[in-house]
């Protein structure tokens, strides 16, 4: 499933008075939130719509410029006055950007998507064996079988590839990895990964082998792989947020662990259902969070409502 521009997320509002509409607009009855709307990450209390936005941004990059992602980055997160800056920014595959936020120390490496037929050989390459296995299951009562001897089938499944190619048979993310822990060896840093799709399989993987926690969109899951992949399922219970959209068969591959969020979506077409911009307008909705990105079901015309907000403001100040 590849991310194009319709599954993406639009440009963050460039008004600078959001905090002044939502504190002034009449409350309404809320709709019952999910429980990950709670959930906070970092001293700078970063919700999951945050890494949703972050994980979409990964899709923005288009070359190694990071002025780009610092501008879109610092704009969405502007009416809470974080400044992030772009310590890295690297357009070879696997896609991601490394932000910072200085006074707090906190960093997110943001990992791309599947965007293109070398996404989909690596998406194949990584979880064919328990994707082969589960089609198989739906003929066949395998499923039923003790769940450690799955993960350790699937394992020697790969042994040809183990055989041939073992010291590059997790090369497409290794070049990441590698970076990651080159990062976190040269300080004490807070450190998060996020993604979309194969960027969120590719961080929980990373994060489980490193203990790094990893908030993922609509991934393919790694409880199956973690045997192939050489981490515990301890790890992946402690460190991995999997949220997962109702109809999306990519997060019907393997199966995930850890914090799992199920939303909505109001589609049965598992490609609009696997969309980041769907997923994001759902949390967006339920959670009851105040951004920069405009979804449906926002107030129509509300530039304009803000606009006229701000200059009553600025008469009565």
């Amino acid at each position: 499933m590849t991310c194009g521009k319709e599954c993406q997320l639009g440009p963050p509002s460039k008004n600078s008075y959001m905090h002044r509409y939502s504190s002034m607009v009449k409350d309404t009855p809320k709709i019952p939130g999910y429980p990950i709307c709670d959930k906070q990450w970092s001293s700078l209390q970063l919700k999951i719509t945050d890494m949703a936005f972050l994980a979409d941004t990964a899709y923005k990059i288009k070359s190694e410029n990071k002025t780009n992602i610092a501008n879109i980055v610092n704009n969405y997160f502007m009416d809470r006055n974080l400044q992030w800056t772009v310590e890295s920014v690297n357009n070879k595959k696997p896609f991601f950007f490394h932000i910072r936020h200085p006074s707090s120390k906190v960093n997110v490496v943001s990992i791309r998507g599947t965007v293109d037929a070398r996404d989909w050989f690596e998406n194949a390459k990584m979880w064919n064996e328990i994707a082969v296995f589960q089609l198989i299951s739906v003929a066949l009562p395998i499923q039923h079988l003790p769940f450690e001897f799955v993960a350790f089938f699937i394992a020697k499944s790969a042994s040809i590839d183990y055989l041939l190619h073992r010291s590059t048979y997790g090369y497409y993310f290794k070049p990441l990895e590698d970076y990651i822990k080159a990062e976190r060896n040269a300080s004490e840093e807070e450190y998060y990964l996020v993604g979309h799709s194969l960027g969120g399989g590719l961080a929980k993987i990373i994060g489980s082998r490193n203990k790094i926690p990893a908030i993922a969109i609509s991934s393919p899951g790694e409880i199956y792989n973690h045997i192939k992949f050489d981490y515990t399922l301890e790890d992946v219970q402690t460190y991995t947020t999997t949220v997962r959209a109702q109809n999306d068969l990519v997060t019907w591959i393997d199966r995930s662990g850890g914090l799992i969020q199920h939303v909505e979506c109001d589609n049965s077409d598992f490609l609009k259902c696997h969309s980041i911009y769907k997923t994001y307008c759902e949390l967006k909705k339920k959670c009851h969070a105040t951004t920069r990105i405009h979804c449906p079901g926002d107030p129509k015309a509300m530039d304009v409502v803000m606009e006229r907000l701000h200059r009553n403001v600025n008469m009565n100040e």
